[in-house]
């Protein structure tokens, strides 16, 4: 089972709800931002591309609105069923790249 599975797992069980109309998804930066190589962010089903466009216009998170003037390249790296509380949880876990399927495939091919 992933890691993120387990979380999800987790998210699920506890006190609050899980609802399949949300859904949470990981950008993977090309290149860092200074420590950040990911951004955890939170929509309604059906939502992302919005999301994404508001993010481009520079009316999503700080972290997003730094990206696009730096010219850093981005990919929607994952989107799994999940809520705000699950979406926290992720990010308290500071430890994204776990959960990021690019940079799993990367540390698991072979190094030349």
């Amino acid at each position: 089972m992933s890691a993120l599975c387990v979380l999800a797992s987790a998210c699920a069980t506890s006190k609050r709800q899980h609802t399949d109309r949300a859904m949470i998804y990981i950008i993977h930066f090309e290149e860092p931002y200074f420590h950040a190589r990911h951004y955890v962010g939170y929509c309604g089903e059906g939502m992302l591309e919005q999301r994404l466009a508001q993010h481009r216009s520079g009316q999503g998170s700080h972290l997003m609105r730094a990206i696009e003037p730096a010219g850093i390249e981005y990919t929607v790296a994952l989107t799994h069923p999940g809520d705000l509380h699950f979406e926290r949880r992720l990010k308290k876990a500071k430890n994204t790249p776990r959960f990021c399927p690019l940079c799993r495939a990367r540390l698991a091919s072979p190094r030349r």
